[in-house]
């Protein structure tokens, strides 16, 4: 390894160690002092009553107002704007909170009018609202509806950004949390430096994991032995026909399950995790050889692996769930395909038939949205259950189709079919209007061009490459709109022969909210995406709630884990962050390996990448785009659901490409 290298390398230890620190002080701080012992709850609230993410759509009529892009403009001298509150039989919850943004002045006058539940007045209190928080203590015990009256105030503009009724006043001291904050990292900093200075051969952390890893061996041996000779029964040819069938079968269950049945329902998740566990399982028996022997895995990425599947396994010890055992699979069945992966002479051949096999399941998928899902007006779901879904399918596609273009000597005429495959995909992400894809998207085809650019200089043949890339783009940009239009007149074709053989229904397929056209849960209309960024008040509302709900995950964290999604707006709703979705399920101090994980994934990644411009592996850009298109995804989606969503899968196959890897390999 380098000089330059090592430097690197030390950086990124340094880094994730002070990343460690602070996560674990942050929740051992937060422990200790917080009344409801929360990682992030700051403050003793007592119950709340939260009154939505955008709480001026849960108000009655308004009288005397109107409303512009959002915001609330008082139109009369006299005004008024009603909410409707709880139920009697609640508990009362006397502290009023409502914060304010956008208001042109520097107060806002009023009255607070409070009604019981037979509509009598039965409080008036005098009001003085300003931008940001406004605290007011209501002065009856349980309330039903309560009023705002606004006199001479004609003309005011203002935004609610959240209202709710809390049981409990704040209660936050800063100085304490950063107090013990910086004593906690600062005991941190002095164990960790004994550990790895004085004592790291008896007490190092990581040769624990390796132990353990060692151990696990032990259960893939005992397979091996049991199966290792079911590969010499077929021919090279024929095992690599049967592995590319393992990997569509793999696709095929994960599609299956997800668009026709329960993914939650107990029976359902097992019968999907059995399925692909089996499918892996016999995939990995049919790369098996003769030099099986234990590694000793020295890698970071294995160990924070392993701590994150431990950790798992002991959240579902606690906190049992429905999609349980997730470490047990991710083990034995990953693990066990993941140990043949680093045996192998040639691993790229993996890639090869995983890129393939999922090549032609992606033809499929385009069949089936072709001539089997109609083209419906608000959103597109396609093959799957879920417009996210399927834009995240189409992202994971393109980066497979562009490594097609790059791994293999292919012809001209498939060079053409090539870009018809990018045309469907993109077509389909645009449908989808999933903002997480065509992110992804725009990343890819930047990676694609850097990788072209140094391939055609360091490689041979790179003059050809760039003759058969550009043909490609201009094959693609051709093709699109005959695509397109074929493609919408295809399902319109298809939607008026569905319409002969079923009886009209309608679906509620999202939360729509009447007045400022937030979307929770679904996508809009193709071509209505860039239409919702210029008319978005906020992050949050272009977002579709998003930030809100990353909120109120960041504050129903604990130790041990939870069971299914938070209750938001009533429902069960996923974090739509990946980072989130893991602390949510396993604990806040599953997050701490999960981002060491991604982060080493992400930087072998590069590493790799670059390191094929010198050597003849074809499959850099495939490994690299594919761990930014899933990071992507993850942190605007929710994807860690096993064996689910498709960049769950490919995360994983690309992280254990590196378990075998080491830095020095990219000299």
């Amino acid at each position: 390894m380098t000089d330059e290298k090592k430097i690197c390398s030390e950086k990124i230890k340094y880094f994730v160690w002070i990343l460690s620190g602070i996560l674990l002080a942050w929740a051992f701080t937060a422990m200790i002092l917080s009344p409801k012992g929360s990682i992030f709850c700051f403050f003793h609230e007592g119950e709340v009553e939260d009154y939505d993410v955008l709480p001026i759509n849960s108000l009655a009529d308004t009288v005397g107002m109107e409303m512009e892009e959002g915001v609330l403009k008082i139109g009369e001298p006299e005004a008024c704007k009603g909410l409707f509150l709880r139920n009697d039989s609640l508990k009362a919850l006397p502290y009023l909170y409502i914060q304010l943004s956008k208001l042109n002045g520097e107060s806002l006058n009023g009255t607070l009018l409070g009604f019981d539940s037979q509509g009598i007045q039965v409080m008036e209190k005098s009001i003085v609202l300003v931008n940001g928080s406004n605290e007011i203590l209501l002065t009856h015990e349980k309330l039903s509806r309560i009023e705002f009256r606004f006199t001479g105030e004609a003309g005011k503009k203002f935004y609610v950004n959240r209202m709710e009724l809390r049981e409990l006043n704040k209660e936050f001291s800063i100085y304490k949390y950063v107090l013990l904050f910086f004593l906690l990292f600062g005991l941190y900093f002095v164990f960790s430096y004994l550990v790895n200075k004085k004592i790291s051969g008896h007490l190092s952390f990581s040769h624990s994991v390796r132990e353990t890893m060692n151990l696990i061996q032990t259960v893939y041996f005992g397979l091996y032995e049991r199966f290792g000779r079911i590969g010499r029964l077929f021919c090279e040819k024929a095992k690599s026909r049967l592995r590319m069938l393992c990997f569509f079968c793999v696709f095929l269950v994960n599609i299956y399950v997800t668009k026709f049945s329960n993914y939650h329902n107990s029976m359902v998740y097992r019968f999907e995790i059995l399925l692909t566990c089996l499918c892996l399982f016999a995939a990995a028996f049919l790369y098996l050889s003769d030099n099986m022997k234990k590694i000793d895995y020295r890698n970071p990425l294995v160990t924070s692996w392993c701590v994150l599947c431990l950790m798992m396994i002991i959240s579902d010890f606690i906190v049992p769930k429905r999609t349980m055992y997730t470490g047990y699979w991710l083990l034995l069945c990953w693990g066990f395909f993941f140990w043949v992966w680093n045996h192998m002479e040639n691993p790229q051949i993996v890639l090869r038939e995983l890129c393939r096999a999922f090549y032609g399941f992606f033809w499929l998928s385009v069949m089936f949205c072709l001539f089997c899902t109609e083209r419906v007006p608000e959103f597109y779901k396609g093959m799957t259950n879920n417009p996210n879904t399927l834009g995240q399918f189409m992202s994971v596609s393109i980066v497979v189709i562009l490594s097609c273009l790059l791994a293999e000597n292919i012809s001209y005429p498939r060079v053409v079919f090539i870009s018809a495959a990018i045309d469907f995909a993109i077509y389909y992400t645009i449908m989808s209007q999933c903002r997480s894809a065509i992110l992804a998207d725009m990343c890819v085809f930047v990676i694609f061009f850097f990788s072209v650019m140094h391939l055609k200089k360091r490689k041979e043949g790179g003059g050809e490459l760039r003759k058969k890339v550009m043909v490609c783009i201009c094959a693609t940009l051709l093709l699109y709109i005959p695509i397109a239009v074929g493609s919408e007149k295809i399902m319109e074709h298809n939607s008026v022969i569905s319409s002969h053989f079923r009886e009209p229904e309608q679906e509620m397929e999202s939360i729509i909210s009447n007045q400022n056209n937030v979307v929770y849960a679904a996508q809009l209309s193709a071509g209505k995406i860039f239409e919702r960024f210029q008319n978005s008040m906020n992050i949050n509302q272009f977002s579709s709630g998003r930030l809100y709900i990353y909120l109120q995950y960041l504050k129903n964290m604990n130790l041990l884990g939870h069971n299914g999604n938070l209750d938001i707006y009533g429902i069960g709703t996923g974090a739509h962050n990946s980072i989130l979705m893991i602390g949510y399920n396993y604990g806040i101090f599953a997050v701490i390996p999960y981002i060491i994980m991604i982060i080493y994934g992400f930087v072998y990644s590069v590493q790799y990448m670059i390191s094929t411009y010198k050597r003849p592996e074809k499959y850099g850009f495939f490994l690299c785009a594919m761990v930014v298109c899933t990071i992507i995804c993850g942190m605007l989606d929710h994807i860690e659901q096993a064996m689910r969503y498709m960049p769950w899968f490919m995360i994983y196959f690309v992280i254990g490409y590196f378990f075998g890897w080491d830095e020095a390999d990219a000299d």
